[in-house]
């Protein structure tokens, strides 16, 4: 979405750059510094840090000690902490994240923690550079505890929201069928393959805007690179790791698992159908089916009806939100990506575009668990989502209608 900016000397930039030093000045001081002095870097208290659980393993398994297997996670765990751990950190992630962590393991965790910190906040300032960031808007998505969250646990989820951002916003220019364009999609997409319900999201919308070429590419890749790590994993691994993605739940995860696995935590149907007393198991495998539905219903719809693709990133990334049972607080981070979706959309005006889109900043306020008002957060947060997520159903039925009116006319 083209805009113009304000004047360089105009005080909104002052106050759009203030907050950018904010973000570098808060990750340096109160999450890496802190981290760099923890005595067991990454446990505290009984306590995970995301980023150590997960690079733990990723160490355990490139040097041939661990699997997906349970015992191996609670081998490598004890290596780490003690011999009296019976709970580790799972590790649902496809072979693709080993190769995504593999820099990061010769480096102690401490460090790879700080290394991985500065390029979540190299990734953040790559978005905020973007032409189709918000000034001032932007830097303040980045500041929401939500953010803050996803730097203080090590998460990959904003790195997850350049992918999808980038991803989407090639399928918005000109096509090209061939080149380093199309390569560099599909080896964003494999990097996705990482955290294989992120690639599903995308591979489908990548389909709906008739971008295939980068999908099988992808998927070629992902399937070449999985092939070379099996004899370091194992012949067993793959049914270890359908075991552990088939049985990511509550109910039917081993105790050493099911501790981190907390849908009261989530804020998508998940969420809902375990508050209704569904078993998680159960709540898990509907939220599943209908969130593969939806997808499917989008892919045919914008390929019967060619929906404009902003529309379809748009609408893909929030059943990835609202739908998808493996969605924790701080990946609603990912709204971001919906948000500048949203900028390009062209059905309703540019005014209305950017003052809807200060709603994100607001719900990813909401998203902290505990205090007294925690019932009214999360409440206003869900209210939220499902106003966001009907106005932009919304958008795509006036969008379908649209394209149908126009093919009656040519036709």
């Amino acid at each position: 979405m083209p805009r113009t900016p304000p004047p360089p000397a105009s005080w909104i930039w002052w106050v759009h750059y203030g907050l950018c030093v904010l973000l570098i000045g808060y990750v340096v001081i109160y999450v890496i510094i802190p981290a760099l002095g923890e005595a067991t870097f990454g446990y505290t208290d009984g306590r995970f840090r995301d980023f150590a659980g997960i690079l733990v393993m990723a160490k355990a398994m490139w040097s041939g000690q661990a699997g997906y297997d349970l015992e191996s996670h609670l081998a490598a765990n004890r290596a780490w902490v003690g011999p009296e751990l019976n709970k580790v950190m799972p590790f649902p992630y496809s072979p693709t994240m080993l190769y995504l962590l593999g820099p990061f393991c010769p480096l102690p965790l401490a460090w790879a923690f700080a290394v991985w910190s500065v390029l979540n906040l190299g990734v953040v300032g790559w978005i905020i550079s973007q032409k189709d960031c918000p000034v001032v808007l932007g830097p303040i998505v980045f500041l929401t505890p939500t953010a803050i969250m996803c730097f203080t646990l090590g998460q990959s989820a904003l790195l997850a929201t350049a992918a999808l951002i980038y991803l989407g916003r090639e399928t918005l220019r000109q096509p090209i069928e061939r080149g380093a364009r199309i390569w560099l999609m599909a080896l964003v997409l494999w990097a996705l393959t990482a955290r294989p319900q992120l690639a599903i999201t995308a591979g489908i919308a990548l389909l709906a805007t008739r971008y295939w070429r980068p999908v099988l590419i992808a998927a070629g890749l992902t399937l070449l690179t999985t092939a070379i790590l099996t004899p370091l994993l194992g012949m067993r691994w793959i049914g270890d790791y359908i075991s552990l993605v088939t049985h990511y739940d509550r109910v039917t995860a081993p105790p050493a698992f099911a501790w981190a696995l907390v849908p009261d935590y989530m804020n998508n149907l998940r969420a809902l159908l375990t508050k209704l007393d569904v078993p998680d198991d159960w709540s898990t495998k509907i939220s599943t089916g209908v969130w593969l539905l939806s997808l499917l219903v989008v892919l045919v719809s914008a390929w019967w009806r060619r929906v404009p693709p902003a529309l379809v990133w748009g609408s893909c990334v929030l059943l990835q939100l609202l739908l998808c049972p493996h969605v924790n607080s701080y990946e609603l981070i990912l709204l971001y990506a919906v948000l500048v979706f949203f900028l390009h959309i062209n059905l309703v005006s540019a005014d209305f575009r950017t003052k809807a889109v200060w709603c994100i900043p607001f719900l990813l306020c909401l998203t902290t668990v505990g205090g007294p008002f925690e019932l009214v957060r999360r409440s206003l947060l869900v209210i939220g989502l499902l106003a966001v997520a009907g106005m932009v159903a919304w958008l795509y039925v006036a969008a379908l209608r649209r394209s149908r009116t126009l093919y009656n006319t040519i036709a």
